[in-house]
């Protein structure tokens, strides 16, 4: 799908980009502990749940080391959280191999080292731990701490994508959809996208809205590009709040309304959408959804970078 501005003028939409690798996660008990941000992001709330036993640590199971490292996590002392984990990873505990490996990747109480930190995901993936997985995956598509190695990437995208994680089957998505370490098909882009789609990853919905309104891998329907846009744009996506707008405004896939599709270059345009607040300028200038006020119309085109 096309974006469109009410000048006619037109921009090609973009997909959204890549995730970027899990943080933090403590699994002594069955339940995975996830938090979706960037890597370099705080990790305050880490969880964990077991109470980690008064014995000596000759005594301690990997488990438990693992636990004591997440204790010092929460804390804020990470370096004393780093030996911990060390303790564990180097028993082969995955866990433990994993959130040293993050360690490293932040330089969080150890000398930051994209190699180490792409050596414990390895260690981690290996024995199929799904965010591991996924950050090594990340480590090869950016050549960090590793060659750089896109065939490779996608390998490990797709074994933790089929262990069901969101942010793994997004990205084999794109690597699919422009054919990066793996044969390009359309097909199978909008496959993986769907699955992510329906675990509510946003970047996905949107993906997918742009598949459908495409056809590209998926039959065209306007109708479903509308309904995977306005999933994402209810969970604050720019671009699928805009071309929400974009459908409102066309009536393509739903109901023609002038005042919908303000609303949603109204949401689009309060985040800095350059093209959205152009939009939402034209609307006000003739009073096309809200009620004509050339201030309005001044302010928001302006502030797209366009001349009044």
């Amino acid at each position: 799908m096309k974006r469109f501005v009410l000048s006619l003028t037109f921009l090609l939409m973009s997909l959204a980009a890549f995730c970027t690798k899990y943080q933090m996660v403590n699994l002594s008990t069955s339940t995975i502990f996830e938090e979706i941000s960037s890597k370099k992001a705080a990790t305050s709330d880490m969880v964990f749940s077991k109470v980690v036993s008064q014995t000596s640590e000759d005594d301690e199971s990997p488990e438990e080391m693992c636990n004591e490292g997440m204790k010092y996590y929460k804390e804020g002392k990470y370096h004393e959280a780093a030996i911990w984990f060390e303790k564990a990873a180097n028993q082969g505990y995955a866990e433990a191999q994993y959130n040293l490996g993050l360690c490293y990747d932040n330089g969080q109480g150890v000398m930051q080292s994209y190699e180490n930190a792409a050596y414990w995901y390895e260690k981690a993936a290996n024995q199929g731990f799904a965010q591991a997985q996924f950050n090594l995956g990340d480590c090869y598509y950016k050549g960090q701490g590793v060659v750089q190695n896109l065939k490779n990437a996608a390998y490990w995208y797709e074994k933790a994508a089929n262990q069901g994680l969101a942010d793994a089957q997004f990205n084999l998505g794109i690597c699919y959809f422009k054919g990066q370490g793996v044969a390009q098909s359309y097909e199978n882009a909008a496959y993986w996208y769907e699955k992510a789609a329906n675990q509510g990853l946003a970047a996905a919905q949107y993906n997918l809205g742009v598949c459908y309104a495409d056809g590209q891998g998926v039959v065209q329907s306007y109708e479903k590009a509308v309904y995977w846009y306005e999933k994402a744009a209810n969970q604050g996506y720019a671009d699928a709040q805009y071309n929400l707008g974009v459908c409102y405004y066309t009536g393509e896939g739903v109901g023609q309304s002038y005042e919908k599709a303000a609303y949603w270059f109204e949401k689009a345009a309060n985040q800095g959408d350059a093209d959205a607040q152009y939009n939402l300028g034209a609307c006000y200038e003739n009073g096309l959804g809200v009620k004509k006020d050339l201030q309005k119309a001044k302010f928001w085109i302006e502030k797209s970078g366009n001349k009044y």
